[in-house]
């Protein structure tokens, strides 16, 4: 099946086909809790060479495209607090920071689908950035969050984790639709009804 076939597959179950919409929030909300876990188990390993991995816009554009407004700020808000959790942020940063994300970016995500691949990770990586410049600020403000993570460090930090998040983000978001399009099909494929 081509991409393009898939594409429009899992959007016709999704729009269509939906018998419960809380399940896609849940599994969207699982996959990334079990990445931002992930990502804690990677960052812990990083932590001895005085490294980290910041990735924290790669949570909200899944979400944005395919699930409604209720759901999507719910997923953010949970996903928003694992992410405080992991990186020991101030509580409601992360969630404030994706909400925000979301609110600035569901128009302008959904207004150009005319084959647009770039605009969308462009995006993203855009939102990374702020993300970032929003965590340098705050931790500046609060000089015992910093430690001994110094600016250069911060800085260097943000630039590898944006190069690595432009690879990974289309492989994310292209994650959470299989895993969407493989738990719609196969609900089809048992009867299962809403």
């Amino acid at each position: 099946m081509t991409s393009v076939n898939s594409k429009k597959l899992l959007f016709f179950y999704l729009e269509n086909k939906m018998h419960r919409p809380n399940l896609a929030a849940f599994i969207l909300l699982l996959v990334n809790i079990v990445t931002i876990q992930f990502l804690g188990v990677i960052n812990s390993t990083l932590g001895n060479w005085g490294c980290l991995l910041y990735l924290p816009a790669l949570f909200f554009f899944t979400a944005t495209v395919l699930l409604d407004r209720v759901r999507v700020i719910c997923v953010l808000a949970l996903t928003g607090f694992s992410l405080d959790s992991i990186y020991n942020t101030p509580s409601g940063f992360h969630t404030f920071a994706l909400i925000s994300c979301y609110l600035i970016a569901k128009d302008w995500l959904h207004s150009g689908e005319n084959g647009e691949l770039l605009r969308p990770y462009f995006l993203q990586v855009i939102a990374n950035l702020l993300i970032s410049t929003g965590l340098i600020v705050v931790l500046k403000f609060h000089r015992g969050l910093l430690g001994t993570w110094a600016t250069p460090n911060i800085v260097v930090d943000i630039f590898a984790s944006t190069l690595l998040f432009a690879l990974i983000a289309p492989w994310y978001s292209g994650l959470c639709k299989e895993l969407l399009k493989v738990t719609y099909s196969s609900q089809e494929i048992n009867g299962v009804e809403g």
